[in-house]
């Protein structure tokens, strides 16, 4: 009777261990198959959102024509209703008004020009040209320094939000890590993470563990 109860406990225990093993490499298979985003994927998906927005733009925009297209054409037919010196007043009222028109857009292509340098001293993507309205910046005597501090929002907006998702990833896929083990699987130098570490600098601890 005693031999079949120790038999039955080692069966048990066999079976433990065997599903102990099998959650162990469960686990680990999953650790290897996680993928670890490096900065340079974080700021391609973030340009692709940004890219996602252009589009929704470009769309609001061909909606816009449309509707301004619609809007000549009901102008043209109700033009046509006036006497000839109520036609005529309203021609001038428009020449004027034209005019103001395209010494506007004209004052605006420059500050378009003026927004790509700015964007190329700072080794910006061209398309934060696209999330900076220089309609507001065309009466304004220092159109230009607003342009610039613009950016440089932008600029500070869109760092913040690398640094955030480098800090997520960084917990994500470090946390439990300890740094030999991380030094012995990239091949780098042991001090290497560790001053980055201590130095709170997690673009050093992602190339350390990671490269590039």
């Amino acid at each position: 009777m005693s031999d079949e109860r120790k038999d039955t406990e080692e069966v048990k225990d066999e079976e433990v261990q065997t599903e102990e093993t099998e959650v162990d490499q469960e686990e680990t298979q999953t650790e290897e198959d996680t993928p670890v985003k490096t900065e340079e994927e974080i700021r391609a998906e973030l340009e692709k959102q940004m890219q996602s927005q252009i589009d929704k733009r470009v769309t609001e925009a061909v909606k816009k024509t449309e509707e301004r297209v619609k809007e000549e054409l009901e102008e043209q037919r109700r033009l046509e209703k006036l006497s000839e010196e109520e036609r005529k007043k309203e021609e001038a009222k428009k020449r004027a008004q034209e005019q103001a028109r395209k010494e506007k857009e004209l004052a605006k292509r420059e500050l378009k020009l003026d927004l790509v340098d700015i964007l190329a001293e700072r080794d910006l993507s061209i398309d934060f040209k696209e999330f900076v309205d220089v309609s507001q910046f065309v009466e304004a005597e220092d159109s230009k320094e607003k342009m610039v501090e613009k950016v440089d929002k932008l600029e500070g907006m869109f760092n913040n939000i690398v640094e955030k998702k480098i800090e997520e990833f960084k917990k994500e896929y470090l946390k439990g890590e300890t740094p030999e083990k991380l030094n012995h699987e990239n091949n780098t130098p042991p001090n290497e993470y560790e001053d980055a570490k201590k130095a709170g600098d997690v673009k050093g601890m992602l190339k350390a563990k990671f490269g590039g």
